[in-house]
């Protein structure tokens, strides 16, 4: 698995043909294949032909060498072979010097080499791959850029320093590289190239920004335009800080980064040093008392060093446990559509889980030697079942697979964790309990870059499919106020984006101080994300309500009762 690809042009077309009989033979389970053989015939399929199409894909130089249409228009593996042979060729030929052209960035796996011409402060940084998939779903949508970014907003009580909050800005800007970053794109033939620049390369004029309202009714408005406003991509830091004041010692802060450079679980860090920066200033404190030393690094060189060895066992895992075409188990819920436009912003819906409701689910995962986590994802395979009335196939839950000495670093993207198990109406809720701590703990075993694992299972995959949902979940502490700034009250204001904007069913679960077992005032907030256009909000408040029903249900009922009776005995009336 770890064998390294042969170079462009080192094939010939016996060595193609032979490569294509053997892998064939694997994936049909068929000994001999002979080249006049046709793959359908001896037994072949769709949920083969990509088990095929990928198992080529690792084994020829290139990532564009096979289409899944060869395998369906190929008369037999003769015709495959040569058509993958000629594929090859016309690949290496636009690859090699003498044609003068730039290289495809696909056939290097997406990263660029270092160009020496390149100006003083101006460093090459290879691409991640999931930047670069972020890159391509843009250029998918028709070229039309879409915000993917990471957001949240405070709100502020308490005589604010506005210039010591822009110097803090600077600072941070100064102090994480990934924010210096800056994209040249070419979105027509993804050759897309990335630079760190020093900050005063950069153009910062949107980096910090105050702006006085008339009415407090005008921040709602102003806080969704500056969550949705795009990053210029090849000049501007990336991130910015917009304080709304609506009267004395009364803002509102709302702080934004760009997705390819930071996802949720970096933007806390950000946060934290911001805070940290800012309280430096207005204290007279030492700047980087409170700040860990952090090297400047790129995470994309570090996923390219790692991709061979624990990377690709873990892609192996997950490549004999998923269909090839599905990419990820998808769950179709009632009332979901495919959307006119693709693709769209994402819409959020709250819901309250009492202390008391999460302390008797802890209890009940405890009897199963299960955490809590697991208790929420058997909840949400339950609700799944229960709205849409079939088995569940599967969910993912992106979580952060940080190696040692990355705690501290904005320069990463987040891993994937899938839970895949059926749910049945003959199982118990204990069952369903232990089959989610089964499937997390794969998960976790296992868990790779999504970017990377869509990437690699995902191959030709047709736009239109990958609008099924996936589904969510993520559990996380509440700490106290992730913006502590010296001599103010913060607390989270509107909506707390601090998850970037994904397509499909996010399922978050904050969970709050639970020490005071007396107090049910204290608990979990649930945030479910969705999609506008795939889900209503009406569905998804329906959904809510399901979910936020099973949880209670899997904690208050004994693990000997069947799915069937619960549902049965606790299903809501008509006006559900």
């Amino acid at each position: 698995m770890n064998a390294e690809r042969p170079r462009p042009g080192t094939l010939d077309a016996t060595a193609v043909q032979d490569l294509v009989r053997a892998q064939a033979a694997d994936v049909l389970g068929h000994d001999p294949v002979r080249a006049s053989d046709n793959f359908f015939t001896l037994g072949g399929d769709s949920v083969r032909a990509g088990r095929l199409v990928m198992r080529l894909t690792k084994a020829l130089p290139g990532d564009g060498a096979v289409d899944i249409q060869d395998v369906f228009g190929a008369a037999d593996f003769a015709d495959l072979a040569a058509r993958i042979d000629a594929r090859l060729r016309d690949g290496a030929a636009a690859a090699s010097p003498a044609s003068g052209g730039p290289r495809d960035a696909r056939a290097t796996g997406g990263y660029e080499e270092s160009m020496p011409e390149h100006g003083a402060g101006r460093r090459p940084v290879p691409l991640s791959y999931g930047q670069l998939r972020r890159l391509q779903r843009d250029a998918d949508s028709v070229g039309a850029r879409i915000p993917h970014h990471v957001s949240t907003s405070f709100r502020i009580h308490g005589p604010l320093d506005p210039a010591s909050l822009e110097a803090a800005c600077l600072a941070l800007v100064e102090r994480h590289e990934a924010l210096r970053t800056v994209f040249e794109l070419d979105l027509r033939h993804g050759r897309h190239r990335a630079y760190r620049l020093d900050a005063h390369q950069l153009d910062l004029s949107r980096l910090f920004r105050v702006r006085r309202l008339g009415a407090e009714a005008e921040v709602e408005d102003e806080v969704t335009a500056e969550r949705t406003a795009l990053f210029d991509l090849a000049t501007e830091a990336k991130l910015r800080v917009l304080v709304l004041v609506t009267g004395k010692d009364a803002a509102t802060v709302v702080v934004t980064a760009e997705h390819l450079v930071c996802d949720g679980d970096s933007f806390a860090i950000l946060l934290r040093d911001l805070a940290a920066l800012y309280n430096a200033r207005v204290t007279g404190a030492p700047q980087d008392a409170a700040l860990p030393q952090l090297p400047p690094r790129c995470w994309a060189e570090e996923e390219k060093r790692r991709h061979h060895a624990a990377l690709e066992e873990r892609l192996a895992h997950w490549r004999s446990r998923l269909d090839p075409l599905e990419a990820l188990p998808e769950v179709r819920l009632t009332g979901m559509r495919d959307p006119d436009v693709w693709p769209t912003t994402a819409a959020q819906v709250h819901g309250r889980l009492s202390a008391a409701t999460v302390r008797r689910l802890r209890e009940t995962c405890a009897a199963e030697a299960a955490t809590p986590f697991c208790g929420f994802v058997a909840a949400l395979a339950l609700a799944v079942l229960d709205d849409a009335g079939h088995t569940v196939p599967g969910m993912v839950s992106p979580t952060s697979g940080r190696p040692a000495g990355w705690e501290d670093d904005v320069d990463w993207f987040a891993t994937s964790v899938i839970h895949r198990f059926r749910v049945n109406t003959q199982l118990t809720v204990g069952d369903v309990v232990r089959s989610a701590k089964q499937s997390v703990a794969s998960g976790l075993a296992h868990s790779v870059p999504l970017p990377l694992l869509l990437e690699h299972l995902q191959f030709n995959r047709d736009l239109e499919q990958r609008w099924r949902p996936w589904l969510y979940l993520a559990v996380d502490a509440e700490d106290g106020s992730p913006l502590p700034l010296h001599g103010v009250d913060v607390e989270p204001a509107v909506a707390d984006a601090r998850l970037a904007l994904r397509a499909g069913v996010t399922v978050r679960v904050d969970v709050h101080d639970l020490h005071h077992p007396g107090n049910d005032a204290v608990g979990a907030t649930v945030l479910l994300q969705y999609e506008r256009e795939v889900w209503p909000a009406e569905r998804a408040e329906a959904f809510m309500e399901t979910f936020t029903r099973m949880v209670a249900l899997v904690s208050e009922n004994p693990a000997g009762i069947d799915v069937a009776t619960l549902l049965r005995t606790y299903r809501p009336g008509p006006g559900r």
